[in-house]
């Protein structure tokens, strides 16, 4: 899987998603794809947000 692949993805989805969710939109595990977002975030391409309740992570394009 290619971070490109998410980034297109969120492109197409704009607005902020939990990680669950662009997984199942890209077809791959969470665990991948949240490794592919954090690695986005720290490029700057995507925004990563952290909710306390429930405590989860929630991305958009930057």
């Amino acid at each position: 899987m290619s971070q490109q692949e998410i980034v297109d993805w969120l492109a197409a989805n704009p607005g902020w998603h939990r990680t669950a969710d662009v997984s199942k939109g890209v077809g791959k595990q969470s665990s991948t794809v949240r490794c592919s977002l954090k690695r986005l975030s720290k490029y700057g391409e995507v925004e990563m947000i952290m909710l306390k309740k429930p405590k989860e992570m929630w991305w958009r394009l930057a």
